[in-house]
This record gives C-alpha cells, sequence and structure tokens, in this order.
C-alpha cells in the first residue's frame, strides 16, 4: 500500500518540526549529519580497502607463523641430536632465501662470514634464545652445536658480543 503524496509531504513536515528543535538546540549536529551523508561513499571505500588490507595482513602473518613453526621444529631436530648444525643452517638458509626482503638482512654482501656461517650463527642464536628465556636444552646439546660451529668455522660463536 503506497501512501497518497500529501501524506507524504505530511509525514515529511511532522519529521522536520519534530527535528528542528534538536537541530536548532546545537547546530553542529545537522552540519555533521549532512557531512557524514556526503562522506558516507568515501567512508564505504576506505573501510572496503582496510578490510582488504587486513586479509592481506592477516595472510602475511600466517605465512610467518609457519614459517617459525617449522624453524623451531629443525631446533628441536637440532637439540635432540637428529640434525646436525650444518644440516639446520642449511635449511635455515633455505627459508630465509626464498623471501628477498628476509635473506638482504640476514645475508647482506658487507657482513662477515659466508652465507653458510651465518646461517649456523642464527641457529645458535635461536638456541641461545631458548636457553635465556628458561627452557631447558637437552644435556650437552649447546656445547655439540658449539664444537661443530668451531670445528666448522675455526671460532667460538658465542665470543663475538651478541649479547
Amino acid at each position: 500500500m503506497r501512501f497518497p503524496v500529501r501524506h507524504r509531504w505530511t509525514l515529511l513536515g511532522v519529521v522536520l518540526f519534530a527535528a528542528f528543535p534538536a537541530l536548532s538546540a546545537s547546530p553542529e549536529w545537522a552540519t555533521d549529519t549532512i557531512e557524514e551523508m556526503w562522506e558516507y561513499p568515501a567512508s564505504e571505500r576506505i573501510i572496503k580497502a582496510e578490510a582488504s588490507r587486513q586479509q592481506e595482513l592477516q595472510c602475511e602473518s600466517d605465512v610467518v607463523l609457519q614459517r617459525i613453526r617449522v624453524k623451531e621444529s629443525i631446533l628441536d631436530e637440532v637439540e635432540i641430536g637428529r640434525m646436525t648444525l650444518r644440516d639446520a643452517a642449511s635449511r635455515f638458509r633455505a627459508m630465509d632465501t626464498d623471501r628477498p626482503e628476509i635473506a638482504a638482512i640476514l645475508y647482506p654482501p658487507v657482513r662477515l662470514g659466508s652465507a653458510d656461517e651465518i646461517a649456523a650463527q642464527c641457529v645458535i642464536r635461536h638456541l641461545r634464545t631458548r636457553f635465556q628465556s628458561g627452557r631447558t636444552l637437552t644435556v650437552g646439546a649447546m656445547g655439540k652445536v658449539i664444537a661443530e660451529f668451531e670445528t666448522a668455522y675455526g671460532y667460538d660463536p658465542t665470543n663475538d658480543g651478541w649479547e
């Protein structure tokens, strides 16, 4: 059922009559309401863009968390003696070099040491972080890893000012 034109104008008049005291009490309300009506399409576009960006960030976050889980499992294998430092460093480096932005930070050309040596240092740093955060490493795990590093690269990686 449709209202006759006369009723529509009457309804509009009643609404305006009822709203007039509120709008005249605070003229900013009227201005804000009109501005919000004009800005709605732009706001809607911004909200859609932000939702899209949030989705992208969530995907990136999922990738980072998966990489952390994989590196943690590699560290677990090193800690219990199922993987050597060299193998762990190789896997760390493979994971890092598939992302150029990570590789550029971890393996810059001006840094001292080979990329394999730097990857081995990363593994040791991660193991040390575990230990320093209160986690108990398997007996002898850290000593074994450090000895393997000293054999491969000729120096003790714990005496280079990392702390």
